[in-house]
């Protein structure tokens, strides 16, 4: 019963990140007129960044933690970076350069994590 609730837990979780992925070029191109399409790849592509450099150093402290422990921080984790991306929108000041920037740079920081 563990293994099908983890599963589902993990396709929902995975639906729900790649979802975003794919919402993301067009929110900037709509309405952050000072980023260009660049901007929404770098934002996706920073997942992919941190997953570069964290992969190794969970590794190393898997069996010290436990493999659950690792997975239920991570699914915390993600949805928490999703959480705040989609918070982002709240950043005042949209269709303005110092507003788009905000929002660029808050973006990277959730996307990373």
């Amino acid at each position: 019963m563990t293994l099908i609730a983890g599963l589902m837990s993990l396709f929902c979780l995975q639906s729900l990140f790649l979802s975003v992925e794919t919402i993301i070029p067009l929110y900037v191109r709509e309405n952050h007129n000072a980023l260009s399409i660049i901007h929404g790849a770098i934002i996706m592509s920073f997942v992919e960044v941190s997953g570069l450099i964290f992969s190794p150093i969970i590794g190393l402290i898997l069996e010290k933690l436990g493999r659950k422990n690792i997975i239920v921080w991570g699914f915390v984790i993600i949805t928490l970076g999703t959480v705040g991306l989609g918070l982002c929108d709240l950043i005042p000041g949209k269709n303005t350069t110092k507003g788009d920037y905000i929002y660029f740079i808050g973006a990277l920081i959730f996307r990373f994590i």
